[in-house]
């Protein structure tokens, strides 16, 4: 739900940044075959699309969002006549092929290569699963997840490749998403702006709820309890894209099997608020400080930034605060 800028590689010392990927992948990705594909298409406007394509293919592959949306514009006004045919022998199946998306999506040098490069564990679309990719003994990598495209590719296969048009997600909000028409300007765009800073969640009751005492919270019928996905800021804009992005996918949905987590959250506000914390804190060598203490009594970093690295990080920094456990 963040911004993607900066990636960590397990063992690391310390993340790099998107940029720092751009060359290797342009290295892997931008091969012979691909411009011989495009090359090779040699009819009236099918040609001089390709060559379009040819002049502008680093832009196309490792152009940022803004860029990948210019070229659709410019595409869209001189050549959209010549995508709509489908099928053997199609502009558009030449296309495909030359990008060849299948290819890269199997490879161990290319897709799966940036699948391990990325290394983003939570989906960014929802931040409720997992998004992983796994390595074996023998060194083949399995990603756990799937790649959606922005731009979709069945409409935009030029794009099919381009980096900053594959967004590791988890299965449900790509199936949830598909083929929807995406603008970067009204839909959060994990490359490009974040929706964390301009949403929250909320813990609601829906009957009247004693908090008080720790009895009460332990007893607690999570029924009783609600998680809204909500604006921060009270601005039509803002309303409307947060809006869009919950009912893209599902988010109060996915989020009210989660209410066990919130009562979790609830108590161990009682637990670990005032005099129960500071003990913590104060026990010579235990924890160093109150964010470390929380990090591992919460079960997540209390780090904007390190919000993709575990499912419902998101949720949980938002009820926390909420709740007095992190300013």
């Amino acid at each position: 739900m963040i911004k993607i800028e900066k990636v960590k590689q397990l063992n690391a010392s310390k993340p790099m940044s998107l940029e720092d990927i751009e060359s290797v992948y342009l290295s892997r990705v931008k091969t012979s075959k691909l411009s011989q594909g495009l090359g090779s298409i040699n009819c009236g406007e099918e040609k001089k699309c390709a060559q379009h394509l040819l002049a502008y293919i680093d832009d196309i592959l490792i152009g940022k969002p803004y860029v990948l949306n210019s070229h659709i514009q410019y595409i869209a006004c001189n050549w959209s006549h010549i995508f709509m045919a489908k099928g053997e022998g199609s502009f558009h199946e030449k296309v495909v092929k030359a990008f060849d998306y299948r290819s890269f999506q199997k490879s161990e040098e290319k897709g799966k290569w940036f699948a391990k490069q990325l290394s983003i564990k939570s989906c960014p679309y929802c931040n409720a699963q997992f998004t992983m990719a796994a390595t074996t003994e023998d060194g083949k990598t399995y990603s756990k997840f799937q790649f959606d495209h922005f731009y979709p590719k069945d409409k935009y296969p030029f794009l099919s490749v381009s980096m900053y048009n594959l967004i590791p997600v988890c299965a449900y909000c790509n199936n949830r998403k598909s083929e929807k028409e995406v603008d970067i300007d009204t839909h959060y765009h994990p490359y490009h702006n974040s929706i964390a800073l301009l949403s929250k969640f909320k813990l609601g009751y829906s009957t009247e709820v004693a908090l008080s005492g720790l009895d009460s919270l332990l007893d607690l019928d999570e029924g009783s309890l609600q998680i809204h996905f909500k604006p921060i800021f009270k601005d039509a804009k803002v309303e409307a894209f947060v809006k869009e992005h919950e009912k893209c996918y599902d988010i109060n949905a996915v989020y009210a099997n989660h209410t066990d987590f919130a009562k979790e959250l609830l108590v161990k506000s009682k637990l670990y608020s005032g005099a129960g914390m500071n003990l913590l804190t104060e026990l010579k060598g235990l924890f160093p400080d109150r964010d470390t203490a929380l990090r591992y009594l919460l079960g997540y970093s209390m780090k904007e930034e390190e919000i993709l690295q575990r499912p419902l990080t998101k949720m949980t920094q938002d009820i926390a605060r909420d709740l007095g456990l992190i300013d």
